[in-house]
Order: structure tokens, then sequence, then C-alpha cells
């Protein structure tokens, strides 16, 4: 076995996820697993099988016996779709061959395996984390965004305000001049008639 490429493990991490794997979980159920441990035994060993095509020069082994027993009953379950799921994901058949390893060679394998998949757990952790954090970012960026825009809205309101104020100053000074001229000239139309009246008086 050769060590796998990036491409072959991208391709193994699609046929995997993309598999349809009812008919191994129900005839899980059908043998007396129950449900709940089925649909945690299938994300072992969706996680099993993708580890067995990123490492295929280690021993890897079942994160648990309900994981190991889906496992079985997915070779038996249908023999040719389990075929067909190994050359397509690894090249070869992919032997369950527990009873066949040495006893010291399974426990080093089952060592090795636990450490692997508690280092897959504890990276999944962290890109759950660095999701979280970048999902709690995108907030913090949102709301500083809305609050631009809510100081923008206010801003102008403001120019709004003051350009009415402007208006209404403009408008009452516009008045008052009116109102200046008109007294002016009725003031002048009086001191007119005044004249007329004195010259009348002088005739």
């Amino acid at each position: 076995m050769h060590g796998a490429t990036t491409t072959e493990i991208t391709r193994a991490r699609d046929i995997i996820a993309g598999f349809d794997f009812g008919y191994v979980v129900d005839r899980a159920v059908a043998a007396g697993m129950t449900r709940a441990t089925s649909e945690i035994a299938l994300q072992q060993l969706k996680t099993f099988l993708l580890a067995c095509a990123e490492h295929p020069d280690r021993d890897i082994v079942p994160q648990s016996a309900a994981c190991d027993d889906l496992w079985h009953e997915f070779i038996v379950a249908d023999t040719r779709a389990y075929f067909r799921f190994c050359e397509a994901v690894y090249g070869e058949y992919l032997h369950h061959n527990g009873v066949t390893v040495p006893a010291d060679r399974m426990a080093a394998a089952r060592t090795d395996s636990a450490r692997l998949f508690a280092t897959a757990d504890c990276l999944r952790e962290a890109k759950s984390a660095d999701c979280l954090r970048e999902a709690k970012a995108a907030d913090c960026l949102r709301e500083a965004k809305a609050a631009d825009c809510l100081r923008e809205a206010k801003a102008a309101d403001c120019l709004r305000e003051a350009k009415a104020a402007d208006c209404l100053r403009e408008a009452k000074a516009a008045d008052c001049l009116r109102e200046a001229k008109a007294a002016d000239c009725l003031r002048e139309a009086k001191a007119a008639d005044c004249l007329r009246e004195a010259r009348s008086q002088d005739a």
C-alpha cells in the first residue's frame, strides 16, 4: 500500500459521505442493535473507514464494539456492494481480519487507533471552535455595521432637521423683510398724503 494523496483522501471522503448505509443500519437493528446505538456506530464507522483511507499503512481498529459490528454487517449485508465500495475508496479489499491478527499487534493497533481518533476529535473540536469564533466575529461586524448605519441615519436626520430649521429661519427672515418693507411703504404713503394735504392748505 502507498501513502494516500490529498486527491485520494478527498475522493474517499466524498464516497463515504455520499454512500447510503441505510440497509447496513437496518440489518444491525434487526440483529438487536438499538437505533440510538446504530446512529453513533454509523458515525464512528464513517470516521473509521475514512481513517483507513487516510492511513493505508497503519493497522486501524474500530472505535467501539458497535462500530465493529456495523462494519461486519456492512461486509455481509451485500458482499458485492462492499467489494465495489472498497475498490472505489481504497483500490483494494479492506479485510475485517481482527481474528487473524496476533494479540500483540492488535493491542498496538488499538492504542495507535485510539490516539488517531482522539487527534481527529480534537481537530474537529478545534475547527468547531474556529467556526464559532468566526461566527461571533461576523456577528460583531454586522452589529458594528448596524451601529454605523444607525449613526449615519441619525446624522442624516440631524442634518435634515438643521436644514429645516435654516429654512424656517430664512422664511421668518423673509416674512420680517416683507413686513418691514410693507411698513416702509405705509409710512411713505402716509408721508405723501400729509404732503398733499399741506399743499392743498397752502393753495
